[in-house]
């Protein structure tokens, strides 16, 4: 490197430093959009317009919730991937989008290791198996006996999701003969079990426990490993002699690859702060979310988890997806 250009080269860094602080002190000065990578209605809606509030809240900004859904959350993960690393556009990374799709996809349109920031991860979630009120099963283990013997049709909000997942791995675990029926999203199936058109659904709480509680549909247990202390009434399928299933969801909170050090810092920061008992901490607790928060490499953590286990599922499941 010749005198001229080194010389340059540190000017450059020193700029940079100089202008980091003033960065995210300026930040944000205008509206924040917020992918959901899932159709409205679901659980993952209500979670992430709950952390948007939030942010909003710390922040002294708009943070505008846009819902760009389908394909197992794929196309709401590449266009936050797509988007330009300024703070201004956020999305929601969650078990399907960044851990089971690596390993259901042939061809994803994205790189879960390389075209994301994570932020943080902010909900810890188990599944809950609801059925129609007309199908007699009054308890999990009436249930399993009766999926052991016949067809049972399993509504999910589409294909590669962890409700798909939690289906076609009981069927293996259990021996039961569920049959998959892909939605659009959460709303689409929900509505199709309320109306008896479907037998059963794997579903997050934040869906289905209003309409369990108002008599619409009955819930029988929870996908957790152990009793979920927002929901201890409900058992496990473990409890019931069904070893080894597990199926707990996460959503985080990430910026396309690229996005500023000193940004990534900023909304860390509020989202814990958003978290907190004073702020939405209560009401992710009413939809049945366990908050996490934490430092920003704890998304890559439970990812790097995670993958294994689902690639494993799938190809135990003998599931795919184009």
């Amino acid at each position: 490197m010749t005198l001229f250009l080194y010389r340059r080269a540190i000017l450059a860094l020193g700029g940079a430093m100089l202008a980091a602080p003033a960065l995210a002190q300026a930040y944000p000065d205008r509206p924040i959009r917020l992918i959901i990578p899932f159709p409205a209605g679901g659980g993952t809606d209500a979670q992430s317009r709950l952390l948007a509030q939030g942010l909003a809240q710390v922040l002294g900004q708009q943070v505008i919730a846009e819902n760009r859904g389908g394909a197992g959350g794929s196309i709401g993960a590449e266009a936050l991937a797509r988007a330009a690393p300024d703070g201004y556009t956020l999305g929601i990374g969650t078990t399907s989008t960044h851990a089971i799709n690596p390993a259901l996809y042939r061809r994803l349109s994205y790189d879960v290791r390389r075209d994301f920031t994570p932020i943080g991860a902010y909900g810890l979630q188990p599944l809950v198996i609801v059925v129609r009120n007309e199908l007699p099963a009054r308890n999990l283990a009436e249930f399993l006996d009766l999926a052991r013997r016949m067809e049972i049709t399993a509504a999910s909000p589409g294909n590669g999701t962890s409700g798909h997942l939690a289906a076609a791995i009981l069927n293996v675990a259990a021996g039961t003969k569920l049959i998959h029926v892909p939605y659009r999203g959460e709303s689409f199936a929900n509505t199709d079990l309320v109306a008896g058109r479907v037998d059963c659904m794997f579903a997050q709480p934040t869906t289905a426990m209003p309409n369990a509680q108002a008599g619409m549909m009955r819930v029988l247990a929870t996908t957790s490993a152990q009793r979920s202390p927002l929901l201890p009434e409900l058992q496990t399928f473990q409890e019931a002699g069904v070893r080894d299933f597990e199926v707990v969801g996460w959503n985080a909170l990430y910026g396309p690859a690229g996005l500023p050090a000193p940004l990534v810092e900023r909304l860390n920061r509020a989202m814990n702060q958003a978290m907190r008992p004073e702020g939405i901490k209560p009401r992710m607790d009413a939809l049945g979310v366990t908050p996490l928060g934490g430092a920003p490499a704890e998304p890559t953590a439970l990812m790097e988890r995670e993958l294994p286990k689902w690639a494993a599922a799938v190809r135990a499941a003998d599931v795919t997806a184009d």
